[in-house]
């Protein structure tokens, strides 16, 4: 079961507070990408991107006018929009900082910009216009004139003609204008073309640019704060429009008023830092270490932005463990975590387990993740009775999924998505997310496995079994049996051996994550967890397994983690799928300094071990891995990544003891028989958003992406309910009922998309207009089918609201909880962009042990936006 445990969330930080960026609320609004008083940009929102420096010369930098295959991967993409009554298109434009090309003097540095299918009209004979222009600020809005000056320049290409003409200003203010001069030595240009799209109102086009970039520009100016970088905006000669998108009222304006333009800045990429740890406690299984405080564990994690526990085997433990470290976070302000978790079995195998195994009172996995971040969405796979060995049959063991919104569509504000005069860094957007898959693989020796343990236990469980009384043997008599084969086989001790069941985990355990993040192939996720193998000599064939099976490593190259599709241009970026192989520090062929595991005897003093408390561990049995969008050998067939992982400039990776007090005897100072592991990383984002357009159609698609129903019986005996959903949804302001029965979950009580595929019909698409309001949708989802009674359905539901305002065309999304006679509405977020927005129920709690609130039902809103026909 995944639940959430709703806990008091503390004061947030100040926006100055770098040291957790990720979890400070308002410096997520702050500090995307860069804060307003670093970019320093115009009146447009997202305006400030990144083009981080290719720090090495490359062939692949090559003006000819072809985007060759990896040669902008990891440039930075901003789309291209024209905004007109009468056409419309997209684009890409893609621009890179390139230091000491062959093309021009030595150590010189030059911007690359590729125009990528650029849309254009076509006038008569069917010529396409294909002329832009490109105008950069050197000075960065240097003074408080929002005029272009004379260091300014507009490079007019035309992409049809493939003619280059470099112009200066002339007068100033509202009459300046500009001037023909002879090109600058370094300015390349090449055309890739013209295609007309078979309407034969409009065509695409191609371009290359490279502009030389004075020295001045690769520092910040003189007594300010601004970061390095340039003033830039594209814009179509012909038509009104422009990069970031204008309206036609601002297009004339833009060409003369540079604190219209986009900003380009050049330097380290700023993104979503996470301070992760991994940490497996072995709480509820070891009287020695059960005997640890769980306020000394709360309090020792207490610093870090996502924490994965494993081996946690009482809810109980989880909730003390998290209360106390969100004491430790409200002394310094920040934020409380919450707690996702734990994964189990289906709630009829886990009572047959309790009757059978006198000796646990809980079946679930282990797995939690603590986090003040809310989830767009969560799941699980539990590995089951097939792929399990010993003790570790009774336990739930699997993989924990929590996507994590880094920068919540609840922060947004209004003023900066319409335009307006205000400064504003990146708004909140739906895609701002990172994938986190929390695993536990099976032990290498299950004790049930080592000893006659298991064959003295093994006639108390046949016993417990016969004696499970009717009418539930009747009810569950599948699941009966199901465990009692499991017994019969002695638990698989003799069948299979653990590497087998490992790899077979490992197996189950790609394709569950492979799934989800095929929805979106475009960033990296945090596999991590306790893998139950030793990985500190790299070399070893378990641990080269590992990378294979969990696609971080080629197949042909399993001890080859080198994860990066882009060019390794940069110092910054993650290059490993192992992030412990981030240092430098280590000898991988001994695997010196890497062990987790520290037993009961606290490891080995060791002090060479400066990032790891001065003591190892006898073998490396914990990771948190960076999986990426696709293994390098895919490179050239899936594109670049949209998101990339960033090494912070503090700590990429380390091991410390597990001690509040410093002294490294037995416990209680030794808090667990396992070493933590941390890392430093931040999420990048190389893509803005595409912006969302009030006056054009739109296709809006609302699904339940996860329901949880664990818990929930519909009669006395029942078992829990096989939800499935009674979809409504209401047209307005003309009322048009539309009801959708979907399909049936049977036997999956906590199912998320796309990782379960009986959520695969849980939505409504409705088509929209600018004189469309919107839509209701509204998802009656704890039905259940197993009786002919017709009173089934819990009479809970939530509803999706999308309003479409008729006058001005803006959108806006909420969800209404509703439970019984109660209902609450989430803050309403207006649309600004049309990547998807996710929002989650995390009010309507069962009556479960301890009161722990259920994040119940996910929705997700998607839009397919439909330009005008030319």
């Amino acid at each position: 079961m995944l639940f959430a445990l709703g806990l008091p969330v503390a004061a947030c930080a100040t926006a100055d507070d770098t040291e957790n960026l990720a979890i400070n609320h308002q410096a997520q609004v702050t500090n995307i990408i860069s804060t307003p008083d670093k970019c320093n940009q115009g009146v447009a929102p997202g305006n400030c991107v990144q083009a981080p420096p290719a720090t090495t010369a490359s062939p692949r930098w090559r003006v000819d006018g072809v985007r060759a295959t990896g040669e902008y991967a990891g440039a930075t993409q901003m789309p291209y929009v024209l905004n007109t009554s009468s056409l419309g298109g997209y684009g890409t434009v893609f621009a890179q900082r390139v230091t000491n090309t062959s093309q021009v003097a030595p150590k010189r540095d030059v911007l690359f910009l590729y125009l990528d299918d650029l849309a254009v009209p076509v006038g008569a004979g069917g010529t396409p216009f294909g002329k832009f222009h490109i105008y950069v600020d050197y000075a960065r809005f240097e003074g408080l004139d929002k005029y272009a000056g004379t260091e300014d320049r507009r490079f007019s290409v035309d992409l049809k003609l493939e003619t280059l003409t470099e112009y200066r200003t002339s007068g100033s203010g509202s009459t300046l204008d500009w001037v023909a001069m002879p090109t600058e030595p370094g300015v390349l240009f090449r055309s890739g073309g013209c295609r007309v799209v078979p309407s034969g109102k409009s065509a695409t086009c191609d371009g290359e640019l490279q502009i030389p970039l004075p020295a001045s520009v690769l520092k910040s100016p003189v007594g300010s704060t601004l970061d390095p970088g340039i003033g830039m905006l594209v814009s179509h000669v012909e038509v009104a429009g422009a990069m970031p998108e204008l309206t036609s009222a601002q297009h004339a304006a833009a060409t003369r008023d540079r604190k219209l333009w986009q900003t380009v800045v050049f330097g380290r990429p700023r993104g979503f830092p996470l301070k992760v740890m991994s940490w497996t406690l072995s709480r509820g299984e070891n009287l020695l270490f059960d005997s640890v405080s769980n306020a000394e564990i709360g309090k020792f994690l207490a610093g870090n932005d996502v924490v994965a526990l494993q081996e946690v085997w009482r809810r109980a433990d989880a909730l003390a463990i998290a209360n106390a470290a969100n004491v430790e976070r409200a002394k310094t302000g920040k934020p409380a975590f919450k707690v996702y978790g734990p994964i189990d079995y289906e709630p009829g195998l886990s009572e047959v387990f309790l009757e059978a195994a006198s000796w646990i009172d809980e079946t679930q996995g282990g797995l939690f993740v603590l986090t003040p971040l809310d989830t767009a969405n969560q799941g699980a796979l539990v590995f089951g009775t097939d792929n399990c060995r010993g003790d570790d049959c009774f336990r739930a063991k699997g993989v924990q999924w929590v996507r994590l919104m880094l920068n919540h569509p609840d922060l947004a504000n209004p003023n900066c998505r319409e335009g307006g005069a205000q400064s504003c860094a990146k708004p909140p957007s739906g895609d701002d997310y990172v994938d986190i898959f929390n695993m536990s693989l099976q032990s290498e020796n299950p004790a049930f496995c080592e000893d006659d343990t298991w064959q003295d236990l093994k006639p108390y469980v046949v016993e417990a079994l016969d004696a499970i009384p009717d009418p539930w043997g009747e009810i569950l008599g599948w699941i009966v049996d199901l465990v009692e084969v499991l017994v019969e086989n002695d638990m698989h001790c003799d069948d299979k051996t653990s590497v087998q069941v490992r790899n077979a985990q490992l197996d189950k355990a790609n394709a569950f994550i492979d799934k989800i993040s095929s929805e979106a192939m475009d960033r990296p996720a945090i596999v991590l967890g306790n893998h139950n193998l030793d990985g500190r000599n790299i070399a070893n064939g378990f641990y080269t397994e590992m990378l294979r099976k969990l696609e971080i490593s080629e197949p042909l190259t399993p001890g080859l983690d080198i994860i990066n599709q882009i060019p390794l241009d940069y110092a910054w970026d993650v290059d490993h799928g192992d992030l412990a192989r981030e240092r430098i520090d280590i000898a991988f062929g001994t695997g010196r300094c890497l062990g987790t595991e520290i037993g009961f005897n606290g490891g080995v003093a060791d002090l060479t071990c400066t990032n790891d408390s001065q003591f190892d561990g006898v073998a490396r049995s914990s990771f948190i891995l960076v999986r990426p969008h696709a293994t390098v050998s895919l490179a050239t067939s899936i594109a670049a990544p949209r998101w990339v992982a960033m090494k912070n400039q503090t700590l990429s990776y380390s091991s410390p003891f597990p001690t509040n007090t410093g002294n490294t005897g037995a416990p209680p100072n030794r808090l667990s028989d396992h070493k933590p592991v941390v890392a430093d990383i931040t999420m990048v984002p190389w893509v803005s958003p595409p912006k969302y357009h009030p006056t054009w159609g739109h296709e809006a698609k609302l699904a339940i992406t996860s329901v949880d129903a664990t818990n929930y019986e519909d009669c006395s005996g029942c078992g829990n309910v096989d939800p499935y959903a009674d979809l409504t949804k209401a047209n307005f302001p003309a009322p048009s009922l539309v009801g959708k029965p979907t399909t049936e979950c049977s036997e999956i009580h906590q199912p998320s998309w796309p990782a379960n595929d009986c959520l695969s019909d849980w939505y409504f698409t409705q088509a929209q207009t600018p004189t469309v309001n919107g839509f209701t949708f509204q998802a009656d989802v704890l039905d259940d089918d197993d009786s002919p009674n017709g009173n089934d359905s819990l009479s809970e539901y939530t509803k999706s609201t999308v309003t479409f305002n008729a006058g001005s065309g803006k959108g806006a999304f909420d969800l209404l909880l509703h439970s019984f006679s109660e209902s609450a509405s989430i803050q309403t977020v207006p649309i600004i962009d049309t990547e998807p927005i996710q929002r989650c129920d995390n009010s309507l709690a069962p009556a479960l042990t301890l009161g722990l609130g259920m994040a119940r039902v996910c929705h997700r809103l998607s839009i397919l936006e439909i330009p005008p026909s030319p």
